[in-house]
């Protein structure tokens, strides 16, 4: 939830965000929060080690390893976990190309 308030008050600043309707705002806001969690995902995946570890986080206790959130998105969500981790890959190796 950090990403997406920092990301509020980032936005906040933008005058041409400010010059828009409330609602409007509000509207940009609530999609944007889904794509920002998404690329997120990629920043912090570590395709090596297969787990999801944000700068902050102490990699023996926080990192969150892929078959966690697979067995969490067992049934229902699979389709999309799968999907998703396939985009984070994709992604996550062209990254690595740039460092």
């Amino acid at each position: 939830m950090c990403v997406t308030a920092n990301s509020c008050c980032v936005i906040r600043q933008v005058s041409a965000f400010r010059a828009l309707q409330q609602s409007e705002q509000i509207l940009l806001l609530k999609g944007g929060s889904i794509e920002l969690l998404i690329l997120r995902s990629v920043l912090t995946f570590d395709p090596d080690k297969q787990q999801f570890l944000d700068p902050t986080d102490s990699p023996e206790t926080r990192a969150m390893n892929v078959n966690q959130l697979q067995s969490a998105a067992a049934g229902t969500w699979t389709g999309l976990f799968d999907a998703h981790m396939s985009f984070v890959r994709s992604i996550a190796v062209d990254l690595q190309v740039c460092y």
